[in-house]
């Protein structure tokens, strides 16, 4: 399943795995009604909702549209084309094993 949603517990190495060498970038981001914009992610990504709820929704599957609401986890498999909406407004903070000088898409 290239997107999924994780309760408490959940570890990084459990989504992501191990390899030396890897870099961690994080940030933040806020979403306002639908921007209709897919966006295909060459790392995978986790995080969380921070304020407010979000709907996630894998391009493959574009009918399954995950709610995602204050305090949930999410996972996005390396790969998938996904897009973000909100029905008012949300903000999430995310981690995505990429070195840090390379620009995230």
């Amino acid at each position: 399943m290239p997107i999924e949603t994780f309760n408490k517990g959940t570890t990084y190495t459990e989504l992501f795995g191990h390899s030396d060498g890897d870099g961690l970038t994080c940030g933040t981001f806020t979403i306002q009604g639908d921007p209709g914009i897919a966006t295909t992610n060459p790392y995978g990504a986790v995080g969380i909702v921070t304020k407010g709820t979000l709907f996630l929704t894998d391009s493959s599957a574009p009918n399954e549209r995950h709610e995602l609401k204050e305090g949930q986890v999410f996972h996005v498999t390396k790969g998938t084309t996904y897009k973000w909406s909100a029905d008012r407004q949300g903000e999430a903070f995310y981690v995505m094993p990429k070195p840090i000088d390379e620009e995230v898409p």
